[in-house]
Parts: C-alpha cells; sequence; structure tokens
C-alpha cells in the first residue's frame, strides 16, 4: 500500500526492523528511540552525508536507471505503510510482478559479507547480515510479494571514469535530483578523489560488479515479523499511556498547589 508518509519518525521501517527481531535489550533499546522520535517529531538521527551514505544513494540510481533490465519498476521515493499496523512503513528500491527489490551498494569489506552469506542461501543472509535479510521480509510483507530480490552493486574500477561524467548523470537522474545540493557536492567531491578512495572491483576476480540474489519469502518468517511488530506496538502503546497518565497527574498535582498556595 503507497503511503503519502515522508518522514519515519515514530515508524517502525523496513531499514531497521531487523533490531525488532534481535534480542530484548535491542528490541528495548529501538522502542526508546521509536518513543524519543514522537516526542520530536521527526528522526532521532540525522543523515550525516558520510561518503559511504552518498556513495550508496547515488549509485542505487545508477543501478536501477541504467544496469537492471527494463522489466524493473523504480520506487525508491515511494513508501509503503501497512494495511492494518500503520506505525509499520517501508520503502523498497524496485518492483517486479511478483517480487520487491533491494539495492545496496556497499563498500568493499560490507560488500564482501554480504555477498558470500547471500550465495549461500536466505538462513545464512538471515544469520551473517539480519539487517538486509528483514528488510527483504518486511518490504515484502507491505507489498503483499511473494519474492524478493537483493541486488549488489560495486563497479569495475574501467567503470569510475563514466560515474565521475557528470554529463552521464545529468542523462540518468531527474532534473529535480540532478540539481539536488547534496548530488551537486558529491559529484564534485569525486573529482578530488582517487581511484584507490572509491569503492571497485578487478575484472577476472571472484566477485561480477553487478549481482542479483531472488530469494523466496517464507511465510514463516513473514509470521515471525509481523508478530514482533505487534508486540512492539503494544509496548509503544503501553508507554504512551503510562506518560499520559503521568502528565494528567502532573496537571492534578500541579491544579492542587495552586489552589493550596489561594
Amino acid at each position: 500500500m503507497k503511503t503519502t508518509i515522508t518522514s519515519s519518525a515514530g515508524n517502525f521501517t523496513s531499514s531497521q526492523i531487523y533490531r525488532i527481531c534481535g534480542t530484548d535489550t535491542v528490541m528495548k533499546t529501538y522502542l526508546e528511540e521509536k518513543k524519543m522520535e514522537t516526542n520530536l517529531g521527526r528522526q532521532l538521527e540525522q543523515d550525516k552525508g558520510s561518503a559511504a551514505s552518498l556513495w550508496g544513494t547515488w549509485m542505487q540510481h545508477r543501478v536501477t536507471n541504467v544496469l537492471l533490465d527494463t522489466g524493473i519498476k523504480p520506487t525508491k521515493d515511494e513508501r509503503r505503510i501497512h494495511p492494518t499496523i500503520t506505525q509499520w512503513t517501508g520503502a523498497e528500491d524496485y518492483l517486479r510482478e511478483d517480487s520487491i527489490g533491494e539495492v545496496k551498494c556497499f563498500e568493499l569489506k560490507k560488500f564482501c559479507k554480504a555477498h558470500d552469506s547471500a550465495s549461500l542461501g536466505f538462513d545464512s543472509l538471515k544469520k551473517v547480515c539480519p539487517e538486509i535479510a528483514w528488510q527483504l521480509v518486511s518490504n515484502s510483507i507491505l507489498n503483499d510479494k511473494p519474492k524478493a530480490e537483493l541486488t549488489l552493486y560495486v563497479p569495475y574500477k574501467r567503470e569510475l571514469s563514466t560515474i565521475r561524467d557528470i554529463d552521464e548523470w545529468q542523462r540518468i537522474l531527474s532534473a529535480e535530483n540532478f540539481d539536488n545540493k547534496v548530488f551537486q557536492y558529491w559529484i564534485n567531491s569525486l573529482s578530488y578523489k582517487s581511484d584507490d578512495e572509491l569503492p571497485y572491483l578487478l575484472e577476472g576476480y571472484h566477485y561480477p560488479n553487478l549481482s542479483n540474489f531472488t530469494f523466496d519469502i517464507k511465510e514463516s518468517d513473514k509470521k515471525y515479523l509481523t508478530e514482533r511488530v505487534e508486540l512492539a506496538v503494544k509496548l509503544i502503546n503501553k508507554c504512551k499511556k503510562k506518560t499520559k497518565w503521568k502528565k494528567s497527574q502532573q496537571k492534578k498535582q500541579s491544579g492542587y498547589l495552586f489552589r493550596q498556595k489561594k
């Protein structure tokens, strides 16, 4: 289901939902952060614009607009909401008729870890990279799709000159994205970096530049995740009720003290 939500503040998002599937301590920390976001009315963590983050963001556009086949529909800027659990949202990178797709453009160490675990199957990915695996499960639920694709991309060294070419990006991106100040900062920063300061692969070795893994999402994983989200919602709502009760008690006490002074 598509939604007009533009912020993930206070919501359980697909990219962070693996924390609900972790230990009780991990889940408690995540719920505390969601409570803070609700009270702030904004996301707790600000985008720092790290080199790795910016690289991943703009490489995703290259993958969905240039490298993947025409059977996909890029949906990166669309956020979904669960039909009955309104606090549960997510945003996949692309859709096919029967699957959702996530694009990951990591730096080398994280790329190797993700590729190696995905090559062994979904259970391996779930164990080694739970943040990726549960994101795939979550977005498959939100879009009611039976399958999920994971696309990993690290350019070959020969591709770096194309990636530095601003005319190529003007062809790929929408006018809005091309004029984006963050993009302009990032593309200009590449001219100051040597090839070895950027993620790239050497051809003829173990890893291809573009890898695609398709998984059938098990009903048992969907059921488990849904139950964890339902539990998280109950816990967060319980905290909200306690907060409201405390505030009402404080108001009563404040009114009593005021009357006493008079």
